[in-house]
C-alpha cells in the first residue's frame, strides 16, 4: 500500500478504537414495544403533550382597545374641518402670535374642494389660475419652467 492510504487506515482504525467503548456504552437493544427502556439520563423531563395543552374551557380575553392610542392627534376624528389657530390643537394657545393667523376657512374660501388633506385640491386651483404661486422668492416675473429629466441612451454597436 502507499503511504498515503496506510496513514488514512491507520487514522480510521485510531479513532474507531478510540470511539469504540464510547458508542457502545448505554447501549440498549430496541426492542418492538419502544424505547421506554433507553436510559435518557441527558435528557430533560417533558410533560405530556395533554398535560401541557390549554384546556378547551379556558375563556380568552380581550384588551379594551377604547383607550389604545388615545394620545395621537391623527387617530381622532375632527371636530370640524380646518380649524381656526387657537381651536386646532397644535398651535400654543397661549401664544398670542396664534389670534393673529388667519383662520383656514377663510384662507381657503372659493377654492376647490378635496376630500383628502386640508381639505383643498391645490392642483385644481392652479389649473383654474384660482392661485398663482411665486416661482423665485425676490423675481415675482420669474416663470416656472419644466426640467427635462428625460434620459436618452443612443445604440451602439
Amino acid at each position: 500500500m502507499k503511504l498515503r492510504s496506510k496513514s488514512v487506515f491507520l487514522g480510521f482504525a485510531l479513532s474507531l478504537a478510540i470511539s469504540g467503548p464510547a458508542c457502545s456504552q448505554g447501549f440498549v437493544e430496541i426492542h418492538a414495544g419502544g424505547v421506554e427502556d433507553m436510559p435518557l439520563d441527558y435528557a430533560p423531563e417533558y410533560k405530556p403533550v395533554n398535560e401541557v395543552a390549554a384546556p378547551v374551557e379556558e375563556v380568552i380575553r380581550l384588551a379594551q382597545v377604547s383607550g389604545a392610542n388615545g394620545f395621537n392627534r391623527n387617530l381622532k376624528k375632527q371636530k370640524m374641518k380646518n380649524p381656526p389657530p387657537p381651536e386646532d390643537g397644535i398651535h400654543d394657545t397661549e401664544n398670542e402670535g396664534t389670534f393673529v393667523l388667519m383662520p383656514p376657512l377663510e384662507a381657503y374660501e372659493g377654492l376647490p374642494p378635496s376630500d383628502f388633506g386640508n381639505y383643498v385640491d391645490w392642483v385644481k386651483a392652479i389649473d383654474e389660475k384660482k392661485i398663482a404661486p411665486r416661482w423665485d422668492r425676490v423675481d415675482s416675473s420669474e416663470e416656472p419652467f419644466v426640467m427635462d429629466m428625460d434620459i436618452h441612451r443612443p445604440v451602439k454597436a
